[in-house]
């Protein structure tokens, strides 16, 4: 019978493992994730896999650790000094590197939350509400100082979720739209995820200065 450790206490598992797992994590989600065949990809048994990690859900968290560590790293970092239009593009810029920096982390993430967070550990969770602590202070000290308008900061944080995440995991579809002759490639075509942020931070400011015309 296998007895799984504390997460804690749980050492890192071997890097084939974790690989397979959030190839795995990706393509079925937390739910449909088989230890069986994380076990295969990883060319492991099963026995040796919970050897390692000690059950699926420690491997989740260990997965998710490790594609949400440099999104992590940003938003504890101090945050720069500079105009509330210079914070606000420097947040937007560093998020986007988070997302995209493991090709993972958009299936992981909308996966998720189409199940309502329901496996979402507490601690990844916690990422993802600081990074939008951050974005709000920027937008109220934006507003304090009479160059922003008041506007809701959750949506337009998850406006940013949202354009980052699908430009991810739309590629395949808006290839296969482009090679069946259903679109040009200037109507799929995204820039990559740094000018796509850039993009993004610009719209976002346009729809926030105060002393923008109507």
């Amino acid at each position: 019978m296998n007895i799984p450790r504390p997460i804690a206490e749980t050492s890192p598992p071997p890097e084939a493992i974790l690989e397979a797992a959030l190839d795995e994590f990706a393509d079925r989600g937390y739910p449909g994730a088989r230890i069986d065949e994380i076990a295969r990809r990883a060319g492991v048994n099963k026995a040796g896999l919970y050897y390692h990690v000690g059950n699926k859900e420690t491997l989740y968290l260990l997965s998710l650790r490790r594609i949400f560590s440099p999104l992590a790293a940003v938003m504890a970092a101090p945050a720069p000094e500079g105009s509330p239009e210079e914070r606000l593009r420097f947040h937007v810029a560093r998020f986007a590197e988070g997302i995209v920096s493991d090709r993972r982390f958009a299936p992981i993430m909308l996966r998720e939350l189409a199940d309502h967070g329901a496996n979402m550990p507490k601690e990844i969770l916690a990422v993802m509400v600081s990074s939008l602590k951050r974005l709000t202070g920027v937008v109220d000290d934006g507003v304090a100082a009479g160059r922003f308008r008041p506007f809701p900061p959750p949506l337009i944080h998850f406006m940013l979720v949202g354009a980052l995440n699908l430009s991810v995991v739309t590629a395949p579809v808006r290839a296969r739209a482009e090679s069946e002759g259903l679109a040009s490639p200037a109507q799929v075509a995204l820039p990559d995820a740094a000018t796509l942020a850039a993009q993004m931070a610009e719209l976002f400011l346009n729809g926030l200065r105060a002393d923008r015309k109507e």
